[in-house]
């Protein structure tokens, strides 16, 4: 069984070399063996948004419950709500991240 690590390796270079096919089957897997690590969903959202697999990327992200857990899974969900011309839920989920990022300045 290879190592996790290799294996995100191996998805980030495919990534770089532009194999995004590659990188979209190992990091399914990759996801899969580390039980949902929030890197290695980071990973595979981004793969799927390189395939323009936009509504699979959401898909992965809601059901990791990371759509909105930090700057960059917002930042991807809104991306793919764009691209899905989901123009209504995009603008509501950078307002609510806006507002909870206030809210913990303010703090």
């Amino acid at each position: 069984m290879p190592d996790l690590a290799h294996l995100r390796y191996i998805v980030e270079d495919s990534i770089g070399k532009h194999m995004y096919e590659n990188a979209v089957f190992l990091a399914d897997k990759l996801v899969t063996m580390s039980r949902g690590a929030p890197d290695d969903v980071y990973l595979l959202t981004q793969a799927f948004m390189f395939t323009r697999q936009h509504r699979r990327a959401l898909h992965v992200l809601r059901q990791h419950r990371l759509a909105t857990s930090s700057p960059r899974f917002t930042y991807l969900t809104a991306k793919c709500l764009a691209e899905c011309q989901e123009w209504d839920e995009c603008l509501a989920t950078l307002d609510d991240t806006v507002l909870e990022h206030a809210a913990q300045e303010a703090a």
